[in-house]
């Protein structure tokens, strides 16, 4: 019998797209090296993508139009007791049913507890920026401990006898946690012996979506400018940069955080020389530019220095002087 791997994600596409294709790319590794992988999770981007080649077991998550509002406006998803409580339940049901032998998350905080109910190791990939050892502070990383967040979580950890946490991102750590990331773009301190960087990932290698449709417009005779102008707080600065590139003179293609991972009208001609694409596409596009332009999106920058591409990086010190200017 194979070793069984339940990999266990966020299914929806747009700005939570990465922690789709991460555990998608690591799968397909896992899968040719003879392991036996299910998935589990919500959202249609998840069944899109997967449901062609893996078993696919429904669990349902937060609300995705809440999903997406809680994250613009607090860089983090906030969850309700009940709504926690039923995901655990529906976790137990799945893992007592599939009976894995491992399971791998990405982006489903739920399974912090679930996966220690029923005694099955986690292997849990996230972001180093998003631990307690992380040298790095950004806007979203200050409110993570707020009462509010953690509650929820650590009303259900009491009752099953389980060690409380002190953040909502603990819940993203399991008993072995991958860092996507390269420690000098994401570093930390005092990383414990379970926390290991495997990054950075580059889903574009199990990704066949948006090679042919965007060949039309990578091989324009014009420059090739690649926008990746972040999402949530800094909309306001991109509305601003986008007339700019739009007069430039060259092909823009813009990275899109809040599209779907596969978007049957992948590429968005939004004037004669400006293009929408999502998330899923960011490797495609990178590889083709001259120049990248980033308000810092690490998944971006990787890719950059992967192809050798020009990095034209805007400072968050300036986004946040935008921002507060515009708030």
């Amino acid at each position: 019998m194979a070793f069984k791997v339940l990999v266990a994600c966020c299914g929806f596409g747009g700005p939570k797209a990465s922690h789709l294709l991460r555990p998608w790319h690591m799968a397909n590794h896992l899968f040719r090296a003879g392991f036996q992988v299910e998935f589990g999770g919500a959202g249609g981007d998840l069944h899109s993508l997967v449901g062609s080649v893996y078993p696919v077991h429904h669990l349902t998550d937060l609300d995705e139009a809440f999903l997406a509002q809680s994250l613009r406006t607090s860089g983090h998803a906030v969850y309700s007791y009940s709504e926690l409580e039923r995901m655990v339940a529906e976790d137990v049901r799945l893992i007592e049913t599939s009976k894995p032998d491992v399971i791998l998350a990405d982006y489903r905080r739920s399974l912090s507890i679930s996966a220690r109910m029923t005694q099955v190791p986690l292997i849990a990939i996230t972001n180093a920026s998003w631990t307690e050892y992380s040298l790095l502070t950004t806007w979203s990383t200050t409110v993570t401990s707020a009462s509010h967040l953690v509650e929820p979580f650590n009303r259900i950890r009491l009752t099953e006898g389980l060690p409380l946490i002190r953040s909502i991102d603990e819940a993203l750590e399991g008993d072995i946690t991958l860092l996507a990331d390269v420690e000098e773009f994401s570093p930390t301190r005092a990383l414990p012996d379970s926390h290991y960087y495997i990054g950075p990932i580059f889903w574009e290698d199990s990704l066949d979506v948006g090679r042919v449709v965007m060949g039309e417009v990578i091989h324009q005779s014009r420059p090739l400018i690649v926008a990746d102008l972040g999402p949530w707080r800094v909309s306001e600065f991109s509305s601003l940069v986008r007339p700019q590139l739009q007069t430039s003179g060259c092909t823009c293609i813009e990275i899109k955080h809040d599209r779907k991972v596969l978007d049957t009208e992948a590429v968005n001609l939004l004037a004669e020389n400006y293009f929408e694409v999502p998330m899923s596409h960011v490797g495609i596009a990178v590889q083709s530019a001259d120049v990248l332009v980033t308000t810092g999106n690490l998944e971006a920058i990787y890719r950059a220095i992967r192809y050798r591409v020009p990095v034209l990086a805007i400072h968050a010190a300036v986004l946040r002087s935008f921002t507060s200017e515009t708030s």
